[in-house]
């Protein structure tokens, strides 16, 4: 009974280590499972172009864009649209809807969607035109 009492306070104290550890590695499979779904959504957005005249797909809503992308991700789920962790869907960018990629000059700066909510470390990831996706801080 007096060494499962002289235990607590040690179980205590390493719990209280091990749990910040534990957190970030739950924030760090979010932000990489997030990008990983804004990437898929991205190459399917460049595939949906190509077989559009070059026009990108609708997103004046996001439903409009989820039906017009969702095609060409094949063997991923609905879940690609929702960002792990939040629960939320990503945000679309609504001046690009049915644009030409070539309308813009600098693609890689323009965003196509992002994350609604930032993370803990106060970034969010970005998917834009050119198809990459980057950890952004926000300002």
């Amino acid at each position: 009974m007096i060494g499962a009492v002289g235990c607590l306070p040690l179980v205590a104290i390493v719990a209280a280590i091990l749990f910040p550890v534990f957190a970030h590695a739950r924030e760090n499979a979010r932000m990489t499972s997030s990008m990983s779904n804004l990437k898929q959504i991205g190459l399917a957005s460049l595939q949906f172009a190509q077989d559009n005249d070059e026009k990108l797909p609708p997103t004046d809503t996001f439903e409009h864009f989820k039906g017009a992308v969702s095609p060409y991700l094949r063997g991923a789920g609905p879940q690609v649209f929702i960002e792990p962790g939040a629960d939320v869907p990503y945000v679309v960018n609504p001046k690009v809807s049915k644009h030409s990629i070539a309308e813009f000059a600098h693609p890689e700066t323009v965003m196509l969607a992002q994350e609604a909510v930032p993370h803990s470390t106060g970034q969010r990831a970005i998917l834009y035109l050119d198809g990459h996706v980057k950890l952004v801080t926000d300002n």
